[in-house]
């Protein structure tokens, strides 16, 4: 056995031997299909360390830590099982519960894949629709009271009166789910 391959089997020995259970280690890589992630920890490349109290893909929140970032890492007893406490900073959090799933990543959350879009911003929506509302209200009363008049009378029969109501103005409460905010 080499030198480094020598110094590597002790590294790792004396990791996997020690009674420390909480330790601070800088993260290497993220596999986030595993949830697992690779640290250095006193030189040693721990793989296989788990983001989340399984480490497996499981309902449960799950942070992926930025990689050459510090985080805080468990270990159960003196077994070769690690897992990640807490980490300096985030790149994806990714909380399931049920069937719902909600996704933060670099300035942009996703409800359940995102297939419904973004979600709407109720001021603007109901200024829209106030226009459209007012405009046909505009034009509904113009049609009710218009009649074509001429000296000798009018120049077409009167036809039915329009019974159509006005429309009510939108107002946030009408369309607006206050249970998610943004």
């Amino acid at each position: 056995m080499g030198q480094k391959e020598a110094e590597f089997t002790l590294k790792l020995r004396q990791l996997l031997s020690g009674s420390n259970t909480i330790f601070i280690a800088e993260v290497k890589a993220v596999d986030m299909d595993t949830n697992t992630c690779t640290i250095d920890y006193n030189g040693v490349d721990v793989e296989g360390v788990n983001l989340g109290a399984k480490g497996e893909k499981d309902k449960t929140i799950i942070v992926y830590p930025k990689i050459n970032k510090p985080a805080i890492f468990g270990r159960i007893g003196n077994s070769n099982q690690f897992f990640m406490i807490h980490c300096a900073e985030a790149e994806k959090i990714s909380i399931e519960a049920g069937s719902s799933l909600i996704e933060i990543n670099d300035g942009e959350i996703l409800i359940n894949g995102g297939s419904f879009g973004g979600l709407i911003k109720i001021g603007d929506l109901v200024s829209k629709l106030n226009n459209l509302e007012n405009a046909l209200n505009s034009l509904l009363a113009n049609y009710k009271a218009h009649n074509h008049l001429h000296p000798q009378g009018p120049t077409t029969a009167f036809v039915v009166p329009c019974t159509q109501v006005n429309l009510q103005t939108t107002v946030n409460g009408d369309i607006e789910n206050d249970k998610i905010k943004h």
